[in-house]
């Protein structure tokens, strides 16, 4: 089928200095409808956003922030900053700790420091038989074409991001083609809108497509997908253990406010169009959140090799 769509509240500086981290500045905070005078500081849950894959559409810090203070309402308040996966690990090393973590594959080292969690509906977040992460929203691999995909695919062209492994994606897919090549996400879709190649590609770029109002066709690729954003309770507060809790049962009932990220719902789907084809069901590997970025970036290597099926053993998850 062919798509075509046409598609605060000021803190004093004082505050901003007591919870910004000292050795990792993050990149965004946003303090619409946040308590200054009225609530102590004590009593403010820090959350701490880590991209390490592409998104959607716009930012799922910002998001985050947004929907977080809308549910201060329920007197439980939350500031969020984004972080890179360096200034994260960084900020903790220097013994900095927020209350919750926001993050997704090549961020393995936040396991040292999450807590086990009542939320047993994902697998990919367990660490000995208990969860430790569970995600928030999604994103997928999809095959993006002009006008037809046709196999065997003669020149296929693979988004790679740092982290992500779509190259795992096409050994656990039923994908033939001639030639292959790996391009990071901006310099493969580039390619791709020069003619003649198939896109391995993800959300991103259907927003991507979308947005330069272009006419194409997506499959969803739904047998693997590492694109997932989890999130994990970090604080060694009992009380504040407790309201975490609260807010992440928040954020798994967002539904389709997660229009506004272009992510996909963890589970079912409420998009139409190309995103609207991906059945979230049928996803049934994926990687640990909790993999070292060493290791991440090794499976990377070694995804079209004969090593691949002994390691594959160890690190990849069955998650039906």
């Amino acid at each position: 089928m062919k798509y075509f769509v046409r598609v605060v509240f000021a803190a004093a500086l004082a505050f901003v200095l007591i919870f910004t981290p000292l050795v990792a500045a993050p990149k965004t905070m946003n303090f619409k409808n946040f308590p200054v005078e009225s609530q102590k500081y004590d009593d403010v849950l820090t959350l701490w956003h880590i991209d390490s894959f592409e998104g959607g559409v716009g930012s799922r810090g910002d998001f985050l922030s947004d929907v977080l203070a809308d549910f201060s309402s329920n007197g439980i308040h939350t500031l969020v900053s984004s972080y890179s996966i360096s200034g994260a690990k960084e900020g903790l090393s220097s013994g900095k700790k927020p209350d919750m973590i926001s993050f997704g594959i090549g961020a393995g080292f936040v396991a040292e420091y999450a807590k086990s969690i009542p939320f047993g509906f994902f697998s990919g977040g367990e660490l000995n038989g208990e969860i430790f992460a569970a995600p928030w929203c999604r994103g997928g691999y999809f095959l993006i074409a002009e006008n037809a995909i046709v196999r065997p695919i003669r020149r296929l062209i693979v988004s790679k991001g740092e982290f992500n492994n779509p190259l795992l994606c096409l050994n656990y897919s039923d994908i033939g083609f001639d030639e292959m090549e790996i391009s990071e996400p901006m310099n493969a879709y580039v390619e791709y809108l020069k003619g003649g190649k198939v896109l391995l590609g993800t959300q991103r770029d259907i927003w991507r497509l979308i947005k330069r109002e272009k006419t194409f066709v997506a499959e969803p690729v739904e047998e693997f997908c590492d694109l997932y954003q989890y999130i994990a309770i970090t604080t060694d507060d009992g009380e504040k253990y407790s309201k975490c809790v609260k807010v992440i049962e928040y954020l798994f009932s967002l539904g389709e406010k997660l229009k506004s990220t272009g992510m996909l719902p963890v589970n079912g789907n409420f998009y139409d169009g190309a995103l609207g084809e991906y059945d979230t069901a049928d996803t049934q590997f994926t990687l640990s959140p909790f993999l070292s970025e060493d290791r991440v970036k090794s499976l990377c290597e070694i995804a079209n090799t004969d090593d691949l099926e002994e390691e594959a053993k160890l690190y990849v998850k069955y998650i039906k």
